[in-house]
């Protein structure tokens, strides 16, 4: 009998993160993160000061399970508001962040000055555009918290590996986040097209391995943690993440909006669930599967 070619023969996970990252941004009408988080009232929208705080249990969780000592120095990859950089610093890290958009790295200093937070190092650029040489490392931890924008995985996870001595932590989705959801929904409403997700934790940590990298993984369900005051407000916030341009897409995103958010005393968040991704590994030998050194 002759069996099946295996179909898992011939993949290349770093090529599927990055077809899967092309079709996503080939969407019709989309705006890349970078383009939607350079938005000065996108970022205001969700990340003021009181919204920063909202958000804190997650990081608070996050930042139990990282369990960095004070005065290790850290690399926070897409630090975006400080969300991680401004706790860690105010716990007593040397804190370096790479954050390219402007609007992000204001409320970052104003959530570092509300804090009396001192000293956070800033290289305003893409992970993709940072030299080795400038990144000022080793660095104890390297973490990239819902941050990988990269099409290139593969040359971005080993640049991450050449300047920490330590431990890498990357955050991801296992699942499509709820408001991945919520765009595909309307994006035939809105554009007559359909929406394609980004890759996932599973692509992430099969590129890894692919290069190498033999990362942990950890799967855990998380809820939305971004409340709305009113479903008006989400719905002007889906309205520009899903490039809406007229008076009838608005009202099929309220529409869609009334059944898709759940209210409790913080305001309206969306319902249900999706699962999150710790992915991490610590120095390590850098063979390929073979056994071969990576280079």
């Amino acid at each position: 009998m002759t069996l099946p070619a295996d179909p898992l023969e011939n993949i290349r996970w770093s090529d599927v993160w990055k077809i899967q990252k092309i079709r996503q941004v080939s969407t019709k009408n989309y705006c890349a993160s970078e383009a939607f988080w350079a938005s000065e009232n996108n970022v205001a929208r969700h990340f003021s000061l009181p919204a920063l705080r909202l958000k804190s249990e997650r990081a608070r969780e996050q930042l139990a399970w990282l369990s960095i000592p004070p005065g290790s120095r850290i690399l926070d990859i897409g630090a975006g508001p400080g969300t991680l950089a401004v706790p860690l610093a105010r716990a007593g890290c040397q804190v370096t962040v790479v954050e390219p958009s402007a609007a992000m790295l204001r409320v970052l200093g104003d959530y570092a000055r509300a804090e009396k937070v001192e000293g956070i190092q800033v290289i305003g650029k893409r992970w993709e555009d940072c030299l080795v040489d400038e990144l000022g490392g080793p660095f104890d931890h390297v973490i990239a918290s819902y941050s990988l924008t990269m099409t290139d995985i593969r040359e971005a996870a080993m640049k991450m590996d050449a300047v920490c001595s330590g431990q890498v932590s990357l955050f991801w989705f296992m699942t499509p986040p709820l408001w991945a959801r919520v765009m595909k929904d309307l994006w035939p409403k809105v554009h007559g097209a359909g929406y394609s997700y980004e890759p996932m934790a599973d692509v992430l940590w099969q590129a890894l391995i692919e290069a190498g990298i033999y990362a942990s993984i950890k799967v855990e369900k998380v809820k939305s943690a971004h409340y709305y005051k009113t479903i008006g407000e989400a719905a002007e916030d889906f309205y520009d993440r899903v490039s809406g341009s007229s008076p009838q897409h608005m009202t099929a995103i309220r529409q869609y909006l009334k059944k898709a958010l759940t209210v409790d005393s913080q305001g309206y968040r969306l319902r249900g669930f999706a699962h999150g991704a710790t992915v991490w590994w610590t120095e390590r030998a850098r063979k390929d599967l073979n056994g071969t050194p990576v280079t």
